[in-house]
């Protein structure tokens, strides 16, 4: 990790370097600086640039210190999002474990009830419903967009909602399914458009908001709840 002082504040930002054009700074809850600059460029330069733009930085780590993670617990009446709702989740004990998704309920059938047995049952069922949104929105888009993934995989991702292989493989965060049904096809889309343009270009960005027009609308959702999704079951 590395600091750099602004406005007499001590901060840290995390520095990656990849080969793109133009330096992109992120900000991720609850205090996390991400700078993702060119190769080549020097620390000086990179931190002269977050000190012209201090003053929105501070003020956008003010705000993200009021998110906190959201840990729900294993328990009969816990509210879980299921496609972008909030619903209960009903604990039943069983001979075997299933969970159903219902459009008022979560289901849970469950033969051992331990909290991380149960943890690990409800992470399958969403990693299992995931799976089937993108593979609807994989089909949806393959010929239109005339690629096609080698693989797809469902992965316990901690920073990131999908990301893409330069050997044409796409990753998924088991969490998706929590999302409404348009940001998950907004984060296939966006990987998708990755086997076409494996970068953050202005090419990159067109492609993306010729399959869909509103993409700005559905990224907002994930930066106004993608903190809570992110965190909303620790393991």
């Amino acid at each position: 990790m590395n600091q750099v002082v602004l406005k007499g504040k001590t901060v840290d930002y995390e520095l990656i370097y990849r080969q793109r054009k133009t330096m992109e700074i992120r900000l991720l809850p609850p205090n996390h600086i991400r700078v993702i600059s060119p190769k080549g460029v020097p620390k000086s330069e990179i931190e002269k640039v977050l000190r012209k733009k201090e003053a929105w930085l501070l003020g956008k780590l003010d705000e993200l210190a009021q998110f906190e993670p959201v840990t729900k617990q294993m328990k009969s009446g816990e509210m879980f999002y299921y496609l972008g709702n909030q619903i209960p989740m009903m604990i039943h004990k069983g001979n075997k474990d299933h969970v159903v998704f219902h459009d008022d309920r979560i289901e849970m059938h469950i033969k051992n009830e331990a909290s991380n047995h149960m943890k690990q049952v409800l992470i399958n069922a969403y990693s299992d419903a995931t799976m089937q949104w993108i593979k609807f929105f994989v089909d949806k888009y393959v010929d239109q967009m005339t690629v096609k993934p080698q693989k797809i995989r469902i992965k316990n991702q901690r920073k990131r909602w999908g990301s893409c292989s330069s050997k044409k493989n796409l990753n998924f965060n088991w969490r998706l399914s929590m999302m409404p049904i348009e940001v998950i096809e907004y984060i296939v889309v966006h990987e998708m458009c990755h086997l076409i343009h494996l970068n953050h270009s202005k090419d990159f960005w067109q492609l993306v908001e010729k399959f869909l027009p509103d993409y700005k609308l559905r990224q907002e959702w994930v930066k106004k709840h993608g903190y809570t999704i992110m965190n909303i079951i620790a393991i």
